[in-house]
């Protein structure tokens, strides 16, 4: 019975877990690239576009969502959450994204998805990242 009630309790979690992954909210926000400031409101951004917020939470071995759909032209707020154990880097290459996510902590960054194709999020050191998810831009 205990077992059942486990499986239960976990069942609901990642459902949990998943709905927050999956909500986003619209704003408005301008601007190629910028990294804010964790404790900075997304209202304090500076508004011109509509905006497409995506919330990306980092556990040990797997990023949720992996794998992100873009348009070309969408004005982009990541709001990266690392609930590892250790400090970690959130990198997207092709837009020119390697940001630094300490343990515990949120990191936003904005940028114009000005691009079309597959791009591959990773983590570590150059030459030797693994892949955590993918942006497809449209």
């Amino acid at each position: 019975m205990k077992i059942v009630r486990i499986i239960m309790f976990l069942v609901v979690i990642s459902i949990l877990v998943s709905i927050f992954m999956l909500t986003s909210c619209e704003n408005k926000t301008g601007g190629r690239l910028r990294i804010v400031d964790s404790d900075t409101d997304t209202d304090e951004l500076n508004m011109e576009n509509d905006q497409k917020v995506v919330k990306i939470i980092m556990f040990e071995d797997e990023w949720y969502p992996s794998y992100i759909e873009l348009e070309k032209g969408d004005v982009v707020l990541f709001r990266i959450r690392n609930a590892g154990t250790s400090d970690t880097n959130f990198r997207l290459k092709g837009f020119g994204i390697n940001e630094e996510v300490p343990e515990g902590r949120e990191v936003k960054i904005e940028f114009v998805s000005d691009m079309k194709g597959r791009f591959q999020i990773t983590e570590g050191l150059e030459g030797f990242e693994q892949v955590r998810g993918v942006v497809i831009s449209e």
